[in-house]
């Protein structure tokens, strides 16, 4: 019961985590943008410069309440493992550091809630002190004995500067909204470029000192978890980099001539907020994973990497229902289990059951993307004009999503012996039910947006948000396998599909908000988005 909890407690830890820093984005980007674009712009905005730091402290404020109550909820989630696991007295947690950190950032925010009027800059700037210093002080550079200060300054930092840049573009899409066009956009544009440059440095400089700390060599970006996420998150935040730079140009060209519309300039800073979303959540799941240097030994090589990520064959033979060694009952692929069986080609010691769960997730994933790639198939060609009965392609999602639940876990109901509601004490059964009302979300609204039965703009864009939250569950998926070196293997499969999920989230997302004349790429994009991603799932493997 207790591992059952501990394991979905992890997993709800680090959504929470993704939440609060998330949040805590928002406010803090409130701040800056309050303090180095709203205040010195709101006097050349006339009547309306007041407005805009009124909507720019409402919205802070609100943030600031939902960060609190994110902080108080990981606190008793930590608060009640501690309590069950290692039988401490409740009345002791006060001295924890956790606990103390806690109050001190809901202190923070909710003081910032209560009295963070828009004319009190000094204010603000001190409550972002406490706020950041609460965050900092459960990092990974709390725990270090080594260089501990410099790290918690970097970490500080870095915290701070993603704040202004990434939490501040929501407050730059207000502004742009209320002035479309026109002097009062190149004023605020231009004031928030030249902030968010000074972020991005600070920021990668802050990382750099911490990931010279954490990781201790170049096969750690690869061999261990902590270095994977890390690489993903680089590899973000230089995608973000690009968006940033696209739209410095354009700030450019409407400084050079105002008639230039700014629609594509506001899409862009759209796109960087969903990129941005997926740098803070990739961020959360490092807080949940040890540093690189913590885990020298038993770390998959480049060749093992390479070999798990290389294309073979589907197993898209079976099912056939089997008696486990475990007493329950599975369904997989009996000659191809027997084969690796016979030859000890097994994990975890030789474990027969072990190898059937392998082999049914291969069996699940090949299959789930024989339906992600026909999709993908008939949503290009419907676009290239070659097939306009393609349009229903999003009836593809519903028995895909059919198929996740009754298949994914086959040891709980509905054909196997442990109860529904019994699966919910296992992370990763949650994760696949999450899962499942999204994808069904996808079929759904996506048909009834191309068929013509919902004409609203507002719900056609249910689509691409769906599609990036199921790449933001993909980027916090994990998998207890027992074997930390197995478990990073999966990783090195699922970053990818998350990565692809989200490009396709931008494309389709940009495709609907973007003048007609700019959607032709973005329109092509997304669905090859998809066929790779069917791609991937039809060789994907967990036994090299």
């Amino acid at each position: 019961m207790l591992t059952a909890y501990f394991d979905v407690a992890g997993f709800l830890s680090v959504v929470l985590r993704g939440l609060i820093l998330s949040a805590q984005a928002l406010v803090l980007g409130g701040i800056a943008f309050h303090i180095f674009v709203a205040a010195p712009s709101a006097p050349h905005l006339g009547a309306d410069g007041p407005r805009l730091l009124r909507r720019v402290n409402r919205v802070m404020r609100a943030a600031a309440v939902v960060a609190a109550g994110a902080v108080f909820a990981s606190m008793c989630l930590t608060s009640r493992l501690l309590i069950e696991s290692a039988e401490v007295d409740p009345s002791r947690l006060i001295d924890a550091n956790y606990v103390q950190a806690g109050l001190a950032a809901v202190f923070g925010y909710l003081a910032l809630a209560a009295f963070g009027r828009p004319a009190r800059s000094l204010l603000l700037l001190a409550l972002a002190v406490v706020i950041v210093a609460g965050s900092t002080a459960t990092s990974h550079a709390a725990a270090q004995l080594h260089e501990r200060g410099l790290l918690l300054a970097a970490d500080a930092i870095h915290q701070s500067a993603a704040g202004a840049w990434i939490g501040g573009i929501p407050y730059l899409l207000f502004a742009l909204a209320r002035y479309p066009d026109g002097i009062p956009t190149r004023l605020v544009g231009r004031r928030f470029s030249l902030m968010a440059m000074a972020a991005v440095a600070a920021l990668a400089g802050a990382g750099l000192v911490m990931g010279l700390a954490y990781i201790d060599s170049l096969a750690a970006l690869y061999g261990t978890a902590y270095g994977l996420m890390v690489s993903t998150k680089v590899f973000l935040f230089g995608v973000l980099l690009a968006f940033g730079a696209a739209n410095f140009r354009l700030v450019e060209r409407l400084r050079a001539d105002p008639t230039v519309p700014s629609l594509r300039f506001r899409r862009f800073a759209e796109a960087e907020v969903a990129i941005g979303l997926a740098v803070l959540f990739t961020a959360a799941s490092l807080t949940s994973l040890p540093p690189a240097t913590d885990l020298r030994s038993d770390r998959p090589t480049g060749a093992e990497v390479i070999e798990r990520l290389t294309p073979r064959l589907p197993s898209l033979s079976g099912p056939v229902l089997v008696d486990l060694p475990t007493g329950a009952r599975s369904i997989v692929g009996v000659s191809e289990a027997a084969r690796l069986i016979a030859a000890g080609d097994v994990i975890d010691s030789g474990r027969a059951d072990a190898v059937i769960d392998v082999l049914w997730s291969e069996f699940n994933h090949n299959w789930a993307g024989v339906f992600v790639l026909a999709l993908g198939l008939l949503a290009l060609l419907e676009r290239a004009g070659l097939a306009p009965w393609g349009r229903h392609w999003p009836l593809i999602f519903l028995p895909l999503a059919a198929a996740i639940f009754i298949f994914a876990d086959p040891e709980n109901w509905p054909i196997g012996p442990i109860p529904f509601a019994e699966g919910f004490k296992n992370s990763e059964i949650t994760q696949h039910r999450l899962i499942v009302p999204l994808v069904a979300v996808f079929g759904m609204f996506e048909w009834a947006v191309r068929t013509g039965r919902i004409a609203s703009a507002r719900l056609a864009l249910v689509f691409p948000v769906a599609t990036g939250l199921g790449a933001a569950l993909l980027l916090l998926h994990t998998h207890s396998v027992g074997n930390p070196k197995a478990e990073l293997l999966i990783e090195w499969t699922h970053v990818p599909l998350a990565l692809l999920s989200l490009a396709a989230a931008i494309a389709r997302w940009l495709e609907l908000r973007l003048p007609p004349p700019a959607r032709a790429i973005p329109a092509m994009v997304w669905p090859i988005c998809f066929i790779l991603i069917g791609l991937l799932l039809l060789t994907y493997r967990e036994i090299s």
